[in-house]
């Protein structure tokens, strides 16, 4: 195990303690349970497991096998006295594996496959290579002060070939807008994965490797500002670093974030507009949304893209739903029938795409929408529904890459 200086440690401790101090605030209104959208398919109780911290303890709690049933999504932050649920749900994981509770066996193969990448990545002393992908036009450098992190984005695309998600096509038009306001990033060879999945998954170990591994990887390239494609990245890098390893030499940014502070959307108002061809709806990541409060840049970039406008959900910003997912686990018959909800409510405003920032959401809507059957005596088929990338969808619609979607 990758071990913390001495003075990390008794921090996370006392980090850890005035957590569980927090559950005994608790008493059962139940807000969290009104919220939870594991609570709604059966799958956790947020407010029985608060009870059992404070009567059992925090040891005892991480041997219920439902704690994997949270979808850490923050919904229940609704609560009264500001207890972090999540936040305790996930100190409970990373108890649970001493306790012989791992996390429930995938039904698909997509989180075998990704925990086997970032095992590999983490073990492997040889950094990896995921600068290949931009274009042949497209400017960057291997090294610079402001660097573009991609995670493992880059493979994304192979690893659920059987969808058609086309990240690259995403990456390419991030790094083309960079270019379009004046920016030559850094996109580093040797900055790893960001151990995201493994941590929730309880894999403090991994995770902590790779965060240590990644800060001195940063500071050795002199970074100064790094940009991030994937929420779930610019969540754990951007919140979770610091308790783990102290800040990094970086400022960490989010894509959309750093185009709009760059001008990005004054430039885009320049361009020639066309009629509406395309109704797209935003839904908001957790990770990005709730976890991170950036809910106005993606709105902005969408607002802006020609020939494209954006409806509102009814539930958005804080109130979003969530996909049923974080770091493939729960991807189950319970979590398609939120992202089948979630679906209707789109077809119901008529929109044509439904975006969104982050590629786990884009992957699992994408295998809910290949899921739905068509409707019983339909005879006309229904208006058909996309799901894209930001990142893709921008490239398309904007710098024209690949086909639209």
């Amino acid at each position: 195990m990758t071990e913390l200086p001495t003075a990390m440690q008794v921090g996370l401790q006392k980090d850890y303690a005035a957590l569980q101090k927090r559950t005994l605030l608790c008493y059962q209104c139940s807000k969290c349970t009104s919220v939870c959208p594991a609570f709604r398919i059966n799958q956790f109780n947020p407010r029985n497991f608060i009870l059992s911290a404070v009567n059992n303890g925090i040891d005892n709690a991480s041997k219920d096998k439902t704690i994997w049933g949270c979808r850490n999504c923050s919904a229940c932050e609704i609560c009264p006295m500001k207890i972090d649920i999540p936040a305790i749900v996930l100190l409970a994981r990373l108890r649970s594996l001493q306790n012989d509770n791992a996390p429930p066996v995938a039904t698909t193969g997509h989180r075998r496959i990704f925990n086997l990448a970032q095992k590999i990545q983490a073990a492997s002393p040889t950094p990896p290579i995921l600068n290949k992908w931009p274009l042949n036009h497209q400017k960057f450098t291997e090294k610079g002060k402001i660097a573009l992190y991609t995670g493992l984005m880059p493979v994304w695309d192979n690893l659920m070939y059987n969808y058609d998600l086309n990240f690259v096509t995403g990456l390419r038009g991030i790094l083309e807008a960079m270019n379009f306001v004046g920016v030559v990033p850094a996109i580093p060879a040797g900055i790893k994965d960001s151990g995201h999945d493994v941590y929730y998954g309880g894999d403090e170990a991994t995770f902590v490797s790779f965060a240590m591994y990644n800060r001195d990887m940063i500071e050795k390239l002199g970074i100064e500002k790094i940009v991030v494609v994937n929420p779930e990245d610019y969540h754990v890098m951007k919140h979770l670093y610091p308790k783990y390893i102290g800040s990094l030499a970086a400022d960490v940014v989010f894509w959309t974030d750093f185009l709009v502070e760059q001008g990005f959307i004054e430039k885009l108002r320049y361009q020639a507009y066309l009629d509406v061809e395309v109704l797209a709806a935003y839904h908001d990541p957790c990770k990005l949304g709730r976890r991170s409060k950036i809910y106005d840049s993606p709105r902005k970039i969408i607002e802006t893209l020609p020939g494209v406008r954006l409806v509102k959900f009814r539930d958005e910003r804080e109130l979003a739903p969530c996909c049923g997912v974080t770091a493939f686990i729960g991807c189950d018959s319970g979590s398609l029938y939120l992202r089948h909800e979630r679906l209707k409510e789109a077809r119901a405003l008529g929109v044509d795409v439904l975006v969104t920032s982050c590629p786990s959401c884009v992957s699992h809507y994408s295998c809910a929408i290949a899921s739905i059957p068509p409707a019983a005596g339909d005879q006309v088929p229904a208006k058909p529904l996309a799901v894209a990338d930001l990142g893709t969808f921008m490239g398309t619609r904007l710098f024209h890459f690949d086909k639209k979607p």
